[in-house]
């Protein structure tokens, strides 16, 4: 129906987002769970060719960026360099 849009979480775990209306991706914590949406820059170049297509039509696209929010890193003992 379009309400909704399911997001692989970390370990497995599904999320749903209900900022359907919006073209965007996501960007997950790996370790909390923790789901943004972002606008990544070159997104609408993206493409496959006619043989990575593998014969199908390719109707939409789904980006998931994985990492460790600031939270987490924290507490890990990691900081951004």
């Amino acid at each position: 129906m379009g309400q909704v849009l399911e997001v692989p979480g970390a370990a497995g775990a599904k999320r749903y987002d209900p900022n359907s209306h919006v073209a965007h991706q996501h960007l997950v914590c790996t370790s909390c769970g923790d789901l943004r949406d972002v606008f990544p820059g070159g997104e609408t170049g993206l493409s496959l060719s006619e043989q990575d297509r593998h014969g199908f039509e390719v109707s939409s696209v789904q980006i998931v960026f994985r990492g460790l929010c600031p939270s987490c890193r924290s507490s890990n003992g990691r900081t951004l360099t």
